[in-house]
């Protein structure tokens, strides 16, 4: 075990983080963390649900018809700045001090951060924030110093690309006006939850983007005309950051002081476990699409949540039965099959030849859990998570979304696995979340916390290892009830870099 100084100790706790979290965490850096063992890829009619019209439209409108009824909230990750949309951008601005947009063009042909600024200049007129830049910069010539143009969009006092939220960026045009993603998740709450008589979507934001967050917010609520809109908002706990080390020493800052780092999108399991809501619809900042795509993408928003719905009230009739002791043998053996045709849940050779109460006890074990519906898209080459059937440490198999970090793809193996799936995870998810008695599960209780990611950063003029938490919908939802719906690719368009705005989605 790596010894602290009372100092450290004090620093540590002080954090919010336990010694013995802190001694977990070295121990994993300097290891390793565990990885999943991938089975087989996540398809069609193994692993993941496909609708046709029909049911589509009998599980929208079960939704419908029983939303109004359901503590439902919509959480939206947007902590993170949008910095790397503007990459290529930064690239250059700090690269060079003055530079022509006929030199970028003909860089371009060399390297990809030129042809991508050489594609945002062409355009620049197309995206919804053009109308902030000042006329002079904004038609520039071929031969015009492009610096300060990038230094307006780059500073703080111009448009500060460099450190602005995503989520407060201008993203769509609509009506003659110009619309945020934060803009654009309030619509989906509103036309998803529209039969609530309160409409709740919470945001996880940074601590310093508090008010201008608060500022949109009660711009937009000014602008409505629906008086049902309620934002939430929540910050990042400290006490989920990861502690740095090199080798045994922890890392410090030019001032003494140990070096913490967010621990990732993992950490906001502690702000989706202090929710109040029966239901919660999960979908990422940057996912949003022009109103005539987005009003399609509604219809599956409320499928989601329709099947998340009916299956929530069959496994909490199935545990009501198991707790109250009133369930024959027959409709143990029916639970048992609606479990493993519905659910993945399944029993090994062992567990299927327990005695009748044990084999009872087993199955509310496995029921009794928080449930994740989660819709999957067509495979398009996107970087990220997938669905796949993973080896659990009972030798059952499992569903669940792993990223591409977590595979080890020194394995022949693993990494063919990888190359056959068809389907890609876009983080839209719905999550019923309390119990068959209406309590609400403590989901810190599901995570696995040896399944997180190791990468290396260079901080404080070191390069170090760096440990995530294990991903909010990848090993923090480890122990949940786990289906996997098929959904159209239109649902998936978010931007990662900003010339994703100039795509049919957004334009």
């Amino acid at each position: 075990m790596m010894k602290f100084t009372q100092e450290e100790i004090g620093q540590i706790t002080e954090h919010g983080l336990s010694v013995e979290e802190a001694e977990r965490q070295i121990a994993l850096i300097n290891k390793g963390v565990m990885r999943p063992e991938l089975l087989k890829p996540a398809r069609i009619n193994d692993g993941i649900v496909s609708f046709n019209e029909e049911e589509k439209n009998e599980l929208v409108g079960f939704w419908e018809e029983n939303s109004a009824e359901i503590n439902a909230v919509k959480f939206v990750p947007a902590s993170g700045a949008a910095t790397r949309m503007f990459k290529a951008l930064n690239f250059i601005y700090h690269n060079f001090d003055e530079i022509t947009f006929s030199e970028i063009k003909e860089k371009a042909k060399e390297k990809a951060e030129f042809m991508k600024a050489k594609e945002f200049f062409e355009n620049l007129a197309r995206f919804p924030f053009a109308e902030d830049i000042p006329e002079k910069l904004r038609n520039f010539t071929e031969t015009d110093d492009l610096f300060p143009l990038m230094n307006f969009l780059m500073n703080e006092n111009g448009l500060s690309f460099s450190n602005v939220p995503k989520g407060l960026l201008k993203f769509h045009r609509r009506g003659g006006k110009t619309l945020t993603p934060v803009e654009e998740h309030a619509s989906e709450a509103l036309e998803i939850l529209k039969n609530k008589e309160e409409i709740k979507i919470h945001f996880t934001i940074s601590p310093q983007f508090e008010e201008r967050f608060k500022k949109h917010f009660a711009e937009i609520l000014s602008r409505t005309e629906n008086r049902k809109l309620n934002f939430e908002y929540s910050f990042q706990h400290p006490s989920t950051d990861t502690i740095v080390a090199v080798g045994e020493t922890l890392l410090r800052d030019k001032n003494g002081n140990v070096v913490f780092r967010p621990g990732g999108h993992g950490a906001l399991i502690k702000n989706l476990n202090e929710l109040d809501a029966d239901l919660i619809f999960i979908k990422n900042i940057d996912n949003v699409s022009r109103r005539e795509i987005a009003i399609k993408s509604y219809e599956y928003k409320k499928l989601l949540g329709g099947y998340a719905l009916k299956l929530a009230q069959e496994i909490k009739r199935i545990l009501n039965a198991l707790d109250s002791g009133n369930i024959t043998e027959t409709e143990l053996s029916e639970a048992i099959k609606f479990a493993e045709k519905n659910l993945n849940i399944f029993f090994g050779e062992t567990e299927r030849a327990f005695q009748f109460e044990r084999k009872k006890e087993l199955l509310f074990e496995k029921l009794n859990k928080p449930l994740r519906v989660a819709g999957m898209v067509k495979n398009t080459g996107e970087p990220g998570g997938g669905p796949f059937w993973v080896k659990t440490e009972n030798d059952l198999t499992n569903l669940q979304i792993v990223e591409k970090a977590q595979i080890d793809l020194s394995d022949n193996e693993q990494r063919e696995i990888l190359n056959a799936s068809t389907h890609f995870n876009p983080v839209d998810l719905v999550c019923y979340v309390r119990d068959f008695k209406g309590r609400k599960f403590d989901l810190t209780k599901f995570v696995n916390p040896d399944y997180g990611i190791i990468t290396e950063k260079h901080i404080e003029g070191k390069d170090v290892k760096v440990l995530e938490l294990p991903g909010l919908w990848n090993a923090a939802m480890w122990d949940w009830i786990t289906v996997f719906v098929d959904v159209p690719l239109f649902t998936f368009t978010p931007v990662k870099e900003v010339n994703d705005l100039l795509k049919p989605e957004h334009l």
